[in-house]
């Protein structure tokens, strides 16, 4: 676990991370069915979506109550519903009643991201908290370049979006977004990021506080109440580990680390996602120099 709260697993391969989303999914509907009467979820599409297929052979989670929603979705175009389209074997295979399978309209995603707010919010209380939402499990993929839902770095749905907000228009992806805001209010986010192409994204998202960082799946926080757990695998936290150890050798995370058997990678690829922050830290240097000069010499 990390000072800010954030967790993360280290898995021998994809399958692996595959096999925990199916055990962890499983035991979070499960706990949330019996405290509560019903359990909802979110998720994307893709590799995340793949294990749910397996999921849906779960004999302990009563199906009847699992609300689904989707993180993002094409309202128009050729691509219009792939998100749900690519979920309906699980869909079906599981037998989740239509009515408790959200979707989202067709048209204009302003319109789309406005009705499907609404519509969370109106679902009783014990599905997803109600007008205050709170999704209770939220699967999130990732991208190498620090993308997460259709959240990506400097785009507009990212940097201008309300805070109060649960979804809006993804600009130039003719659909709809899950906001960070609503991400970071669910009970439990799960974030895979397993390919070996991610290790330098992982580690710049892992090694720098949330609310200070600029990629999109680095600012998924616990700050509003979230358990964020990160699901990787030896090939993806290359990068990560060694730089964990170096930052906590009195935690016996160089002990972690040796057991791994891992090795560091070169610093030049994670340097990249430290170019935004050069400017500042030159020109606090630089001010501080200025500071100084001024005290010595009047």
């Amino acid at each position: 676990q990390l000072a800010d709260g954030r967790k993360f697993v280290v898995l021998a391969s994809e399958a692996a991370v595959s096999d925990y989303i199916v055990a962890r999914m499983e035991e979070l509907m499960t706990e949330a069915i019996d405290a509560k009467g019903a359990v909802s979820i979110s998720i994307g599409s893709g590799t995340t979506v793949k294990p749910l297929v397996k999921l849906a052979e779960s004999t302990a989670i009563d199906f009847r109550h699992v609300h689904l929603f989707f993180g993002n979705e094409r309202t128009e175009g050729d691509s219009a519903f792939k998100c749900a389209d690519g979920a309906r074997e699980f869909i079906e295979k599981a037998g989740i009643p239509q009515a408790q399978v959200h979707r989202f309209r067709a048209g204009s995603p302003l319109v789309s991201a406005a009705a499907y707010e609404e519509d969370l919010k109106s679902l009783p209380e014990e599905v997803a908290g109600g007008s205050q939402v709170s999704i209770d499990i939220v699967l999130l993929g990732t991208g190498a370049d620090g993308h997460t839902a259709s959240l990506y770095p400097g785009s507009t749905q990212l940097v201008d979006s309300p805070i109060n907000r649960l979804y809006v228009e993804a600009k130039g992806k003719g659909g709809v977004t899950i906001t960070m805001n609503n991400i970071n209010k669910a009970k439990h986010v799960l974030i895979s990021a397993a390919k070996p192409e991610q290790s330098s994204m992982v580690a710049a998202c892992l090694c720098i506080p949330p609310a200070s960082f600029s990629l999109p799946a680095g600012q998924v926080s616990c700050e509003l109440g979230a358990n964020v757990e990160w699901l990787l695998t030896k090939a993806s936290a290359t990068q990560l580990l060694p730089m964990l150890a170096l930052a906590n050798t009195g935690d016996g995370m160089a002990e972690k680390l040796a057991v791994t058997g891992l090795e560091a990678s070169p610093a030049d690829s994670f340097g990249q996602y430290l170019l935004p922050y050069a400017g500042g830290v030159v020109a606090a240097l630089m001010l501080a120099s200025v500071a100084f000069a001024y005290l010595v010499l009047r």
